[in-house]
């Protein structure tokens, strides 16, 4: 008999007798599946099938939420650095182009601005810096701080900006002007691709949970 151990049903409370070896067996009194565990005493204990697999699903969901929810702050990261890269083009596209006077603002059309007007006139057949009001609403608009969070046909995502640095370091024409604004929009060649990967990923979670959800 030390091959066996009497243990009492947890779903119907009969007694059964266990072969110690044993992972699984069906109650002989209701034929429930019990799963077979030892306890910290080292002493068998018999579960119930179905609420050991209930019990490993919500695991599984709560592992899926604590992994999206640390996606989620990955992605607040890296689209916080993706604007402080766009803050950083911006002043360098206006550096010089903006000035402030007695009788208000002075423009003047910079290498670096003539540079951008012409890459979004080739794409979009708009200038992004219009002065006079064609593009911009406003003269706040002109501040890169404002401008990175403004809406630039042709100018606005990560890929996009990534477009125009790739632009930028083509041989010809690569001079100062285009090393500095390349020189600005270079994290984005590292920081676009893993928000892209965060983004997907967290879609992926949420999709896998919410079947999860429908199915049960």
């Amino acid at each position: 008999m030390d091959e066996f151990a009497a243990l009492v049903c947890p779903s119907c409370g009969g007694q059964v007798q266990v072969e110690k070896n044993l992972e699984k067996i069906f109650c002989t009194h209701c034929g429930t599946q019990l799963v077979m565990k030892k306890g910290a005493d080292g002493l068998l204990v018999p579960f119930v099938a179905r609420d050991l697999d209930a019990s490993a699903r919500l695991k599984e969901t709560e592992t899926a939420l604590i992994m999206m929810e640390t996606l989620k702050g990955q992605v607040r990261e890296l689209e916080e650095q993706v604007h402080a890269v766009r803050v950083a083009f911006w002043t360098q596209v206006m550096q010089g182009g903006v000035k402030k006077n007695f009788a208000g603002h002075v423009y003047s059309e910079t290498d670096a601005i003539r540079r951008v007007n012409q890459y979004t006139r080739q794409l979009a057949g708009i200038s992004a810096i219009e002065f006079r009001r064609v593009q911009l609403a406003n003269d706040d608009l002109l501040a890169p701080e404002k401008l990175a969070r403004s809406s630039i046909i042709a100018l606005t995502t990560p890929d996009e900006l990534i477009a125009f640095y790739q632009h930028l370091v083509q041989p010809q024409g690569y001079d100062q002007t285009a090393y500095r604004l390349a020189a600005a929009l270079h994290p984005l060649n590292a920081l676009a691709p893993d928000l892209r990967e965060k983004k997907e990923k967290l879609k992926q979670v949420a999709g896998e949970l919410f079947e999860e959800y429908v199915r049960n």
